[in-house]
């Protein structure tokens, strides 16, 4: 895994994850989305330059859940013009000095066809932080449905 300048830290529930890097995200507040009310994993939509991006609603074991108690999303740009996000408990910057990220492949098959949602991972005192793979989180957010 490429050693990236800096890592967004993203706690969904009681888990923490990271995303390598700070260009390719957007961080919304609620208030700035378009929040969807109806049954299913899609909770808002980002809009920009009159493309719509969803956002899911999951647990901290990232499986859908339907929550009411968030405050903001995190979107992942793809290439193409598509994307997802997910709504986030809170959203921070670690500087590379900060983190010492490992390269980290998971066992089994690949859930997308992108690859593994992870890609590395750090170990943060007696806790294990793994680092997301932006283009198969996306991939597997896209997979969810609801779009």
């Amino acid at each position: 895994m490429a050693k990236a300048k800096q890592y967004l830290r993203v706690q969904v529930g009681d888990a923490l994850y990271l995303f390598p890097g700070a260009t390719g995200y957007a961080i919304e507040q609620r208030e700035n989305l378009s929040v969807d009310d109806i049954a299913g994993p899609i909770v808002a939509w980002r809009t920009v330059r009159g493309r719509r991006m969803p956002a899911y609603s999951l647990d901290a074991a990232l499986r859908p859940t339907r929550r009411a108690d968030w405050q903001r999303a995190v979107f992942i740009e793809s290439t193409g013009g598509e994307g997802a996000g997910f709504v986030a408990d809170d959203v921070h910057m670690l500087p590379e000095d900060e983190t010492a990220v490992t390269s980290f492949e998971p066992l089994g098959p690949p859930p997308t066809p992108a690859g593994h949602v992870f890609a590395g991972a750090w170990q943060q005192e007696k806790r294990v932080v793994l680092v997301f793979d932006p283009r198969a989180l996306v991939a597997y957010l896209q997979s969810l449905g609801g779009a």
